[in-house]
C-alpha cells in the first residue's frame, strides 16, 4: 500500500506529534510504503525518519494557516511516484485535514484523518477570530465526507456536546504506545519510595494542579502527617506558576511539592517510581499517556470520574465524583500497601498491549477500512 502521509512528526513534540513520529517508524512492517509530506524544520528528526518512509518532502510554511495549505498542495507536483492508494493527514488540524482533501482531490484517491484532540478544529476554541471560525468550519465538512479515526471516544462526545461531531468515524483500538524497553530498564532500578503521589503533565488549571494543591493540603489533615508529592512538567505561562506559587505559600504547601519540570525516558520513569500512587485530577483531557506511562510503571492512579477516565477499563484507574472523595481514597490506598500493590500489577498488567508496534497496526488497519469504505460506501 502505497500512502502519501501529511504530519509534523517529532520525537521532542506534542504528544500528537510524538505518535505520529513512532507511528510512522513502524508502518513499514506492515508493508505501508510512505511518503512524508511535512512542514516540520527539525532536521535531526527528519533525517531518523528517511530510514522509515521512501520520501520526504519538505515544505516551509509560514504562520498563516492558508498559505501553508497552499504550499503543501503544491508540493505534490514534485512527489516522485503519484500512484498513491491512501492520503493521511496525522491530524485533525485544518492545516494538514484540508490539505489531505484537496490533494485527494488532484489525485483521485480516498484520504482519511487520524483525529487526536477536538482543541484545533472545533470552530470557537479560544475566542477565535471569523477566519479560524470559517476555516475550522470548513474543515469539518471536509473531514464529514470521508471516514476518520479517533484515538479516543472523548473527542466525538466532547464535540457532541458543543454540537458538532463526526459522521462517519471509528475509534482506533489501540491508539498510542509506551516505551516499555524504558519501563523496564527503569524497573531494575531498586528506587526508595520516596513520594507520596505523583503527577505529569502540563502545569495548568485544566490539568487540575490547583484541585490538586487541595487534595494534597486536606490529605495532610486527614493523614496528621507531611505530604510529598511530585510534580513532573512544565506550566503554561508565568502568569499560572505565579498564581500556583501564591497558592502553595496561602496553604502552606511549599515544601510538600516538589516540580522536576519535563523529563523524558528513563529519568522521567524512575521519577515515577518512587511515588506510591498517580493523581490526575484534570479535566480535560482526551487519552491520557500520563495515566497509562504510571499503569505501566505499576501506580494506581486516581482521576475524576469524566469521559477520558472511561477509556481506561482497568480497577487501578480509580475514578472519583468530588474532591473529597478524591482525598479518602488517597487516604485509603497510602495505608493499605496490599491493595496498592495489588491495583500495581492490575495496571501494569492492563497496559501491556499498548506497544507502539501495536499502535502502528492498528493504525495500518485504519487504512484498509478507509479504503474499503471508500470503494464500497463512500459512493
Amino acid at each position: 500500500m502505497k500512502v502519501l502521509l501529511i504530519a509534523s512528526p517529532n520525537l521532542y513534540g506534542r504528544g500528537g506529534e510524538v505518535r505520529s513520529y513512532e507511528i510512522i517508524k513502524r508502518l513499514r512492517n506492515f508493508k505501508a510504503d510512505i511518503s512524508l509530506l511535512t512542514d516540520l524544520t527539525n532536521e535531526s528528526v527528519l533525517w531518523k525518519l528517511s530510514n522509515h518512509v521512501s520520501e520526504i518532502l519538505k515544505v516551509k510554511c509560514p504562520n498563516n494557516n492558508e498559505i501553508c495549505i497552499a504550499l503543501l498542495i503544491k508540493k505534490i507536483s514534485h512527489l516522485s511516484d503519484k500512484n498513491i492508494d491512501l492520503i493521511v493527514s496525522h491530524s485533525e488540524h485544518p492545516r494538514y485535514a484540508l490539505s489531505a482533501f484537496y490533494i485527494a482531490k488532484l489525485l483521485k484517491r480516498p484520504w482519511t484523518a487520524i483525529i487526536n484532540s477536538y482543541i484545533y478544529l472545533y470552530p470557537y476554541s479560544y475566542g477565535a477570530s471569523i477566519s479560524r471560525v470559517l476555516r475550522n468550519t470548513f474543515a469539518f465538512n471536509c473531514l464529514n465526507t470521508t471516514i476518520v479515526h479517533l484515538v479516543s471516544h472523548t473527542i466525538q462526545y466532547e464535540l457532541q456536546k458543543r454540537g458538532f461531531g463526526f459522521k462517519y468515524f471509528d475509534i482506533l483500538e489501540v491508539p498510542v504506545g509506551i516505551s516499555w524497553e524504558k519501563v523496564k530498564n527503569a524497573e531494575k532500578t531498586r528506587v526508595v519510595k520516596k513520594y507520596d503521589l505523583a503527577f505529569m503533565g502540563a502545569l495548568s488549571i485544566e490539568k487540575g494542579i490547583f484541585d490538586l494543591a487541595y487534595i494534597i493540603y486536606k490529605l495532610k489533615k486527614k493523614l496528621h502527617r507531611d505530604v510529598k508529592a511530585v510534580l513532573i512538567g512544565e506550566f503554561n505561562n508565568s502568569s499560572e506558576k505565579n498564581r500556583y506559587l501564591t497558592l502553595l505559600k496561602k496553604l502552606d504547601l511549599y515544601n510538600n511539592i516538589i516540580f522536576k519540570g519535563y523529563l523524558t525516558g528513563e529519568v522521567k520513569y524512575l521519577e515515577l517510581a518512587k511515588a506510591k500512587l498517580f493523581v490526575f485530577p484534570s479535566k480535560v483531557d482526551i487519552f491520557s499517556i500520563s495515566m497509562l506511562e504510571a499503569l505501566a510503571m505499576r501506580l494506581p492512579v486516581i482521576v475524576f470520574d469524566l469521559p477520558f477516565a472511561w477509556e481506561f477499563k482497568t480497577d487501578a484507574v480509580v475514578k472519583v465524583k468530588s474532591l473529597d472523595e478524591y482525598v479518602d481514597v488517597i487516604f485509603n490506598l497510602l495505608n493499605n500497601d496490599e491493595e496498592r500493590e495489588k491495583l500495581g500489577k492490575l495496571g501494569n498488567l492492563y497496559a501491556k498491549r499498548y506497544t507502539w508496534e501495536n499502535a502502528a497496526y492498528h493504525e495500518y488497519k485504519a487504512y484498509l477500512k478507509t479504503i474499503k469504505w471508500w470503494l464500497y460506501e463512500a459512493k
